[in-house]
Order: structure tokens, then C-alpha cells, then sequence
């Protein structure tokens, strides 16, 4: 069989899904001779395909996975790539398999470095503002080989966050470079459920992308996973379009995500690498209202209406400090990064998810109001320089506490911090 070596991925034009499949996930083999990448799909216990049979599917994704690679159609079988090249991989399943032959010995650090360095230097796709073709088939090669098709929720997610926090960069880059509407992205925080907590089962965070849009705008190579997405929506199942399942989804519910900066943040803050307690489980799961049965939803259109007509500066240390030293840059928008903020938190009350309610806050200050995140005369000190700096918020909290005295009103806005 043939491969391709890791000098010649470097330095040639390599089709977009093998680029999305290598950065997405790799696997190095012990002896460090070779760097792969898998597809890998489980038959549903759920779903019940009709047309398409698990057992017997393989060959057809492999050919189609090779027609989409170009000019390096290399993908294999297991049983292939361990008689050709004499590679041990008992403890991987997969059904299809694509090798390089690292043959100028790259560590795996060195690996991912060169990757983001080729994609973002070389490949001239990723500045197009349109989701183009080479988009779509980089994102198949990042979600598709080892995602699968959540049949109760409304994902394509895969297990996520193995290695350092650069992972976080990537899911970044999915939005940034990939033309990924942000809401559509979502991060599932299994290190908080209780099942990972309680020894149970202690599966790796989530990376997730709305199934809707996904097959919509982005459509799916593996037939089989079409099928189990298809029947578990009662669709009709469709036929490929040069290589891809897409589908129309206009008559399904969809669904609002999470908006991907706030997990992402949460999650190297808070989750990633760090030694947390029952205790500390217990108020992160209270701060992203896991345990609550009915959430108050926040006015999305509400929320970016202030995030993108509001002037760009932070309410809160505007006055202390330049947001160049607070926040970044934002690729897709080009203007300063901000959080929108309830001064007075909303908890279950409606009443106060209202423009008048709602602050732009630098990251650094957002974070700092958390409740537990900092003192209580210094979370005070936030809230005065909000009311000092936007008294339209506090002819608000006037209204909603009933009282005009000044510091009654930051002691009963302290008190909702969230």
C-alpha cells in the first residue's frame, strides 16, 4: 500500500479533509515511524438503518474517503495497514485508516506546530469569507472521522480536550478561520456530570456543532452515519451529491447553543488540568445551572444587539485601564472581544433580562463578578464602577429595588451575583 511521508505532507498541496483529519486528532505509533489518522463509527443500538448495512459498509466509505483525498487517495483498512507496514494496533477499531511515514522523526509537538503553521500560512482557502468547498472538506476531516451522530440531542460531537489547552485553540479556529457560526458550537462538560465525578464513567469533554446546520452546510461522507441521522430525525434519506449526504432540514426544530467563547473560557479556567473537589463541582455545576430543571433563556438577539451597537469599551474599567490590555482582537469581526453582563443577575426573574440590565464587560471584569471570584469589597467596587459609569443601570436597579439609596442597591446587586 502506499503512504504518504510526513517531508512530502509538508511541503505539498494536501487536500483539506486529510489537513482537517490530521489536525483534528492524530495518533503516533510507539516506535514514532508513523502518524495516523482514523475514521471510526459504532453500530446504533437505537436507530435501525434501512439501506445502508453497518456490517458490510466499510469498503464503500473507504472508496469514498479516497475520492475525496485527491491526489493521495492512501485510506486502508485495519487489516491492510497492519500487513503492509507490520503496525501494532490492537487497542484501536476502526474502519478506516490513513498513515504517514514520519520519516524526518517529528514529535508529536512538532507535528501540531508545523500543521497550524502549513494551514494558516499556505492555505489561502481559510481567508475566503464564504464557507467554500475546501472549508467544508477540512471541517469533514475534523468532526466526521471520529463524531458521531447524537440521537437524542441535536449534535455531531466527539470526544475532546486529550492533550493540552492548545485543543481549545483548535475549537477556536473551527469559528475564526472556518466560517463556523459561533452558536452553532458547543462544548458538553462531561468532567462536571455526574457519572465522571462519581467514578462511574469518565469520558472526555465534547466538542459539538449543531446537526442541523451541519448537514445542511457542511453534509456527511459516511453513509451509514447519514442514515442513523436521517432516520432519527424521520427524514427521508438522500442521495449523494459529489460525494456528500446533505439535507434539507427547514421542517425540523432546531436549537440554540451555548455560546462557544464562554465555555471555552470557562472550561481552561476552571476545568482543564486542575485538581477540583466535589465542592468545586458542585458551584461550577450551580454557575453553568446544570442541576436546574427550568432555565430562564436569555434574549439572543437582545444580547448581540449591545455586543455589536454599543460602544467597545468596558463599563467597568474603561476609565483604569486600554482594552488592548484587557481583551483581543476578534478575526471574524475585528473589533475588541466583550461579554455581556446582567448587573443585577437574572436567576429565574425574566423582568431582568432587559437591555437596561445588561453591561459590556472586558473578559478580566466578567470574570471577576463571578460569585466566590473575588472578595466582597472588590466585587462591590466592580458594581460601583458600573452604576458610576452607566446610570442609566442604575435608574434600573432604582426601579427594581425600590430604593435609591447607593450602596443598598450594590449590597442587593452583589447579593445576586451568580
Amino acid at each position: 500500500m502506499k503512504t504518504l511521508k510526513v517531508s512530502e505532507f509538508f511541503s505539498e498541496d494536501i487536500p483539506p479533509l486529510i489537513l482537517g483529519g490530521f489536525f483534528s486528532r492524530r495518533v503516533f505509533t510507539e516506535d514514532n515511524k508513523y502518524i495516523l489518522i482514523y475514521a471510526f463509527y459504532k453500530e446504533s443500538q437505537k436507530v435501525h438503518t434501512k439501506t445502508i448495512d453497518y456490517k458490510t459498509y466499510d469498503k464503500e466509505y473507504i472508496e469514498s474517503l479516497n475520492k475525496e483525498s485527491g491526489k493521495y487517495p492512501y485510506w486502508c483498512s485495519k487489516d491492510e495497514l497492519i500487513s503492509s507496514l507490520n503496525i501494532k494496533l490492537s487497542k484501536k477499531s476502526g474502519q478506516a485508516f490513513y498513515a504517514l511515514e514520519n520519516d524526518i522523526n517529528l514529535s508529536p509537538n512538532d507535528f501540531y506546530n508545523k500543521l497550524y503553521a502549513k494551514i494558516v500560512s499556505s492555505c489561502e482557502w481559510i481567508y475566503d469569507e464564504n464557507l467554500n468547498e475546501e472549508k467544508k472538506s477540512f471541517i469533514r476531516g475534523y468532526m466526521e472521522l471520529r463524531g458521531s451522530i447524537d440521537t437524542t440531542a441535536n449534535y455531531i460531537a466527539q470526544d475532546y480536550f486529550y492533550d493540552s489547552l492548545f485543543e481549545i485553540k483548535k475549537a477556536r479556529m473551527l469559528v475564526d478561520y472556518f466560517s463556523i457560526p459561533y452558536n452553532v458550537v458547543n462544548i458538553n462538560f462531561r468532567d462536571l456530570q455526574h457519572d465522571y465525578y462519581a467514578g462511574i464513567s469518565k469520558r472526555n469533554t465534547q466538542l459539538r456543532i449543531n446537526i442541523f446546520w451541519y448537514m445542511e452546510n457542511i453534509g456527511i461522507i459516511n453513509g451509514y452515519k447519514a442514515e442513523i441521522f436521517a432516520e432519527s430525525r424521520k427524514l427521508k434519506m438522500v442521495d449523494k451529491v459529489n460525494n456528500v449526504y446533505y439535507f434539507n432540514c427547514d421542517d425540523v426544530r432546531r436549537r440554540d447553543n451555548n455560546i462557544l467563547d464562554e465555555r471555552l473560557n470557562f472550561y481552561s479556567t476552571n476545568v482543564f488540568d486542575k485538581n477540583i473537589t466535589q465542592d468545586d463541582i458542585k458551584r461550577m455545576r450551580s454557575e453553568l445551572n446544570f442541576d436546574t430543571t427550568s432555565k430562564s433563556v436569555r434574549n439572543k438577539a437582545l444580547v448581540e444587539a449591545i455586543r455589536y451597537l454599543t460602544p467597545d469599551e468596558c463599563v467597568c474599567c474603561k476609565n483604569r485601564y486600554n482594552i488592548k490590555d484587557r481583551s483581543y482582537i476578534n478575526k471574524n469581526t475585528g473589533r475588541y472581544y466583550f461579554e455581556i453582563h446582567h448587573v443585577i443577575s437574572i436567576g429565574k426573574n425574566k423582568e431582568l433580562d432587559d437591555e437596561n440590565n445588561m453591561v459590556k464587560l472586558c473578559p478580566i471584569c466578567h470574570r471577576a463578578l463571578k460569585r466566590g471570584s473575588g472578595t466582597e469589597e472588590e466585587q462591590k467596587s466592580l458594581i460601583r464602577d458600573i452604576f458610576h459609569n452607566a446610570p442609566d443601570k442604575l435608574d434600573f436597579a432604582e426601579h427594581f429595588f425600590n430604593t435609591t439609596d447607593f450602596e443598598t442597591i450594590v449590597d442587593l446587586t452583589f447579593k445576586s451575583l451568580n
